[in-house]
């Protein structure tokens, strides 16, 4: 829990001071004016925002906590005092500021209940939640009893054959496709932004400050550069578009030079876009392909398990990634065309052997079916968002494969109806 480690110094020396708490290295520090305008930027943020966004516990204790020791600090002041009009108003500013916060919450986990409760039972024990235990309680509650509210007063009296409702039909989803504003917190040079049509994707300069009309979907944590490397014929094209499409490519002809696609996913509460490069097999393609080594994070090294040949190359394009790309390049081993077990010519454990001999992840998919094909492309971007958090790779680095380019983006501020009080000069904050 954040902790407010001051009091309202200037009012004067009587009132008093809270002991300090010393700073540590990893703790951001805020005074009490900085976390109201952070909380009310969160708090405009998830009235703009289509979906729900991480809950910002801290700054709410923190605050809670400021109010809490301004109260005290106000009693002894006399209520005919100009200082204690002041400081009443501005404590009712920061409690209108955190109940406004917390309500438009609320109001959002009852419009995507079910959605957020499937969510919370997907969710990975070290992934983060979109829910603080208390909104996951009332989130509960409220399902219990909406649940029980339909059984009582209305499904009892329809026919038999019509109580039997699915209510997964019935669940809200976030439109993540809808426009919002935004202005540009930080130059992001050369992003790529989703058109909303089949057309793809385009390039925009995000200059510092600038302002845009954006899809939602294109305002991502993070964008990974991703590579699909291996030998021609072994379904590299079908993977990702199986991947990006949810279904097989028919009539999937080799590729020529290089082909594009991009998704953006939702990895332990962080949304990442994967840039994902298809590269062609061909040995008369690798002077144009080895250009696109460069700068990339990740990389899926496919082989077709029915291929003694195709395994064969492995290492070969192994050695081209590693001399070519970053030090840093995450590659996951994929044994394809996992539904051609009859024709198998490379066993699992003789590539599971090498996968571990060279230090690389390894898994067997098929394009066809789909098995394995979305856990191979989020495997490899978790563990390159995990070696980004524990300062393995650095995103600001030239040439990581990494970008925080669409990070940069905000949402408008607007004027705040809220009492122009400046708050009172205090300690701060840990957030």
């Amino acid at each position: 829990m954040a902790s407010y480690s001051g009091n309202l110094t200037q009012l004067s020396d009587f009132l008093g001071t809270a002991d300090t708490i010393s700073e540590t290295e990893d703790a951001e520090f805020l005074s009490a004016s900085e976390a109201v305008k952070k909380l009310e930027e969160s708090w405009l943020n998830e009235m703009l925002a289509p979906e729900l966004l991480s809950p910002q516990t801290e700054l709410v204790d923190c605050l809670l906590e400021q109010t809490k020791n301004m109260e005290e600090n106000l009693m002894a002041i006399s209520k005919s005092d100009f200082r204690f009009a002041l400081h009443r108003m501005e404590v009712e500013r920061i409690r209108y500021v955190v109940t406004s916060y917390l309500r438009i919450r609320l109001e959002k986990i009852e419009k995507f209940l079910g959605y957020l409760l499937n969510n919370e039972n997907k969710r990975q024990r070290n992934e983060p939640s979109l829910l603080t235990e208390d909104e996951l309680k009332f989130a509960q509650e409220l399902s219990s009893n909406t649940e029980t509210h339909l059984k009582t007063l209305g499904l009892r009296h329809m026919p038999t054959n019509m109580r039997d409702i699915n209510t997964q039909k019935f669940i809200t989803t976030p439109n993540r496709d809808s426009y919002v504003f935004v202005r540009v917190k930080d130059d992001a040079p050369s992003v790529l932004v989703s058109n909303g049509t089949s057309d793809g994707e385009f390039e925009v300069e995000l200059l510092k400050n600038s302002q845009h009309l954006l899809p939602y979907r294109s305002i991502a944590k993070f964008l990974f550069k991703f590579l699909v490397i291996g030998s021609a014929g072994t379904g590299k094209s079908c993977l990702l578009h199986h991947f990006i499409e949810k279904k097989f490519k028919q009539d999937s002809s080799h590729t020529i030079g290089v082909e594009f696609g991009s998704k953006i996913v939702t990895i332990g509460g962080k949304q990442v876009k994967l840039q994902i490069w298809d590269t062609a097999g061909q040995e008369r393609f690798k002077s144009v392909t080895k250009s696109y080594y460069r700068g990339a994070a990740g990389a899926l090294l496919v082989y077709d398990i029915s291929s003694r040949e195709s395994y064969n190359a492995v290492s070969n394009w192994l050695t081209d990634a590693q001399n070519l790309a970053n030090p840093n390049l995450v590659v996951l081993l994929v044994g394809n065309k996992r539904d051609l077990e009859d024709d198998r010519q490379v066993s699992f454990l003789e590539a599971s052997q090498f996968a571990q001999e060279n230090d690389l992840m390894f898994l067997e998919a098929s394009a066809l079916t789909g098995e394995n094909v979305e856990e191979a492309f989020l495997q490899c971007a978790k563990t390159i968002l995990s070696k980004v958090e524990t300062g393995e790779l650095d995103p600001n680095k030239l040439g990581s494969g990494i970008q925080h380019g669409e990070t940069a983006i905000r949402r408008f501020q607007r004027q705040s109806t809220s009492p122009s009080v400046n708050p009172p000069s205090c300690s701060g904050c840990k957030i």
